[in-house]
């Protein structure tokens, strides 16, 4: 193989690894984007009847959906701090919840 057939392969191959991981990060997004609502619904409605199944699998699924915003992130704590201390289910929640807040409220120095 000569210099000019191995750097078009390499340049091809790159160019389509690269297609690969944009692609299915796209895809990523698009379902984060279709879920977060009906997560957001169900994980309301959970802690409305004290289901602590669907609160952990809706919180979950919200914490590490990537359209989150501040202000459901200040719900859901509320709403996990409302329930009292009782609920030893929820602890793994709740640090999730103080993880993802600390995350964003960190500072960058430049």
């Amino acid at each position: 193989m000569d210099n000019g057939m191995i750097l078009i392969t390499t340049f091809v191959l790159t160019i389509g690894i690269v297609s690969v991981f944009y692609y299915r990060i796209n895809l990523r997004k698009k379902r984060h984007s279709d879920t977060i609502k009906s997560d957001w619904i169900n994980f309301k409605k959970a802690i409305a009847n004290k289901h602590l199944k669907g609160i952990n699998k809706f919180g979950t699924n919200l914490i590490w959906n990537e359209h989150l915003t501040m202000e459901m992130l200040k719900e859901m704590s509320t709403g996990i701090n409302n329930l009292g201390k009782d609920y030893t289910e929820l602890k793994e929640l709740k640090i999730l919840i103080y993880n993802k807040y600390l995350d964003w409220k960190k500072e960058y120095p430049y």
